[in-house]
C-alpha cells in the first residue's frame, strides 16, 4: 500500500509541476501581447499628443496679426507671399496667409517713414491698402 501511495503521490506532483510550468507558459504569452499592445496605445498616444501640440503651434503662428511694432508703420503692398504681418483680404486668417507677392490688402511693419519709399515690381508701398 507504501508503494501505491508514493506511486500517486509522485503522479499528483507530476501532474502539478506540468500544470504549474503551462501556467507560466501562458501567462508569459499573455503578458507579451499585452505590452506589445501597450507599446502600440502609447506610440499612438504620442503621435496624438504631438500632433495636437504641432496643430496649436501652427495655428498660433498665423492665427491673428503680429503684436503692434512701437516705432513702425504698417504698409501695404511691400510683403512676399506668406510673410505678411496681417490684413490679407478674403480667404486668409491673417500673419502669413498671403496668397500673392505684394498684394495692396496685405501689410507688412516696416521702420517709421520709410513705407513711401519702398519700391516693388508693382509699385511702391503704401499707409493705406492699395488695389492690386
Amino acid at each position: 500500500m507504501r508503494v501505491a501511495h508514493e506511486t500517486n503521490a509522485l503522479l499528483v506532483c507530476d501532474a502539478r509541476a506540468v500544470l504549474h510550468e503551462n501556467a507560466f507558459q501562458n501567462s508569459d504569452e499573455s503578458l507579451g501581447r499585452f505590452f506589445r499592445r501597450r507599446e502600440v496605445h502609447m506610440k499612438i498616444g504620442t503621435i496624438a499628443i504631438a500632433s495636437a501640440a504641432a496643430a496649436l503651434v501652427s495655428t498660433a503662428a498665423v492665427g491673428g496679426p503680429v503684436k503692434p511694432q512701437p516705432g513702425k508703420d504698417k504698409c501695404y503692398g511691400v510683403s512676399l507671399a506668406g510673410k505678411n504681418d496681417c490684413a490679407a483680404g478674403a480667404g486668409t486668417t491673417c500673419a502669413g496667409t498671403s496668397k500673392k507677392d505684394y498684394a495692396g490688402n496685405a501689410w507688412k511693419y516696416v521702420a517709421k517713414g520709410t513705407c513711401t519709399n519702398i519700391k516693388t515690381p508693382k509699385g511702391g508701398g503704401s499707409l493705406t491698402p492699395i488695389a492690386r
